[in-house]
């Protein structure tokens, strides 16, 4: 499913549910990668 950082970051509260601002974009990137090799 699609992973979201407003779901799991507490501390993102600013960004829109969307998911599409910026920086947020390398940081799900980053833990969807790590999800997938945990």
């Amino acid at each position: 499913g699609d992973f979201c950082t407003d779901d799991a970051m507490p501390w993102d509260e600013t960004r829109s549910p969307s998911c599409h601002a910026g920086p947020v974009e390398s940081l799900a990137s980053l833990l969807k990668y790590l999800k997938l090799n945990s």
